[in-house]
C-alpha cells in the first residue's frame, strides 16, 4: 500500500475500535473530560502549533526540546507525518479552492473530509527544508511502525487508554472537517480574498481561534490570528528569536 492507503487504513481501524470496544469495556463519564483534553494537547499543540504553524508555515522557531515535544504530540494526533502534512498544506495554500487543492470542498464534501496526506501529490522540493531535521525525517520514515508500536503498548497497558487513543484519531478527522470544509464554505470573507476561505465564529469556539481561516489565508505566517487565539498565545510563550 502507498502512504495514503496506509493512513486511511489506520484511521478506518481506529474508527472500528471506537465503535466496537465500548461493547466490551465500560466507558465512564470521565471520557467527556479526557477526550477533549487529549485532543487539544495532540491536535492543538502537536498539529496546529507544531506541524501547521511552525513546520508548514515557518511562523516561528523554538528550542530543540520543545520541537521534540511538539513532534511527539503531533504523532499522537494520528494525522500523518509532519512532512506529509506540510507538503499537502503548502499545496493547499498555493492552490486554494482550485482543482489542484487537495481538499477543495467544491470537488466533493466526502473527499474533503476524508482527504489523506498523499505524498505523491507534491514534489519533494516543496518540503525540502524539513529534511534538515532528523527527528522529522525519522517520524515520516517510520510513521506507521511507530503507530503500530504505540497501539500495541496501549492495548496491553489498558484497553480504555487504547480506546481514547483511537477516539483521538476520529476526532482529528472532524477537526480537519471544521477547517477544510466549514471554513471554506460558511463565514465571513473579512479580507476580500480571491479564494473561499472564511472566518467562522462557530469553528472558533471549538478550535480556540483557528476558525479565523480567512485571516490565516491572508497572512499564513501570522502567529496570532485574533485576541482569543489560544495557540497564538502559546506560541508567544515558547518562540525564540
Amino acid at each position: 500500500m502507498n502512504y495514503k492507503q496506509k493512513l486511511l487504513a489506520l484511521i478506518i481501524f481506529c474508527a472500528i475500535i471506537v465503535i466496537a470496544l465500548p461493547f466490551y469495556i465500560h466507558i465512564g463519564w470521565e471520557a467527556l473530560i479526557i477526550i477533549p483534553l487529549f485532543c487539544y494537547l495532540t491536535k492543538g499543540l502537536g498539529s496546529e502549533v507544531g506541524a501547521h504553524r511552525m513546520w508548514a508555515h515557518r511562523s516561528f522557531n523554538t528550542s530543540v526540546t520543545m520541537q521534540r515535544i511538539l513532534l511527539i504530540l503531533d504523532t499522537l494526533a494520528i494525522e500523518g507525518s509532519i512532512i506529509s502534512f506540510a507538503g499537502v498544506h503548502r499545496l493547499h495554500h498555493a492552490n486554494s479552492d482550485s482543482t489542484t487543492d487537495p481538499h477543495n470542498p467544491n470537488l466533493g464534501i466526502l473527499k474533503a473530509i476524508f482527504y489523506q496526506h498523499e505524498v505523491g501529490n507534491f514534489k519533494i522540493g516543496v518540503v525540502k527544508d524539513l529534511f534538515s531535521n532528523p527527528w522529522v525525517v525519522f517520524q515520516h520514515k517510520h510513521y506507521f511502525k511507530i503507530q503500530i508500536i504505540i497501539m500495541l503498548l496501549l492495548s496491553a497497558i489498558s484497553p480504555m487508554i487504547f480506546w481514547y487513543y483511537c477516539v483521538n484519531a476520529f476526532a482529528t478527522i472532524w477537526i480537519n472537517f471544521l477547517v477544510n470544509v466549514v471554513c471554506h464554505t460558511w463565514g465571513s470573507n473579512a479580507h476580500h480574498l480571491q479564494n473561499n476561505s472564511k472566518n467562522n465564529k462557530w469553528a472558533d469556539i471549538f478550535l480556540l481561534g483557528v476558525g479565523q481561516h480567512n485571516t490565516h489565508h491572508k497572512n499564513p505566517g501570522q502567529i496570532k490570528l485574533c485576541r482569543y487565539d489560544v495557540w497564538g498565545y502559546f506560541i508567544n510563550l515558547i518562540k525564540i528569536s
